[in-house]
């Protein structure tokens, strides 16, 4: 049996996360809104350290791990 890619694993795991967030937002204070933010920076940056790891140096698959589909959230999305 195939393991997943490190993408295709990811993928659906950061759009859960997306929508935690978007969901959130609405009723987090201004520091729970910066403890959030930072506690997502470190998980992007232990994400990206493991899906390398994976790819075992196939660059589209670290490549595509990378890219969103999406555009970042902006200032606007936090504060709605």
């Amino acid at each position: 049996m195939r393991r997943k890619s490190a993408p295709a694993t990811i993928r659906p795991l950061i759009n859960e996360l997306k929508t935690v967030i978007q969901l959130a937002t609405s009723t987090l204070t201004t520091q729970e809104g910066r403890a959030i933010i930072s506690a997502i920076a470190v998980l992007c940056q232990e994400t990206a350290k493991w899906a390398e790891t994976v790819a075992g140096g196939q660059h589209e698959d670290i490549r595509m791990s990378k890219v969103s589909d999406n555009p970042p959230l902006g200032p606007r999305a936090m504060t709605a």
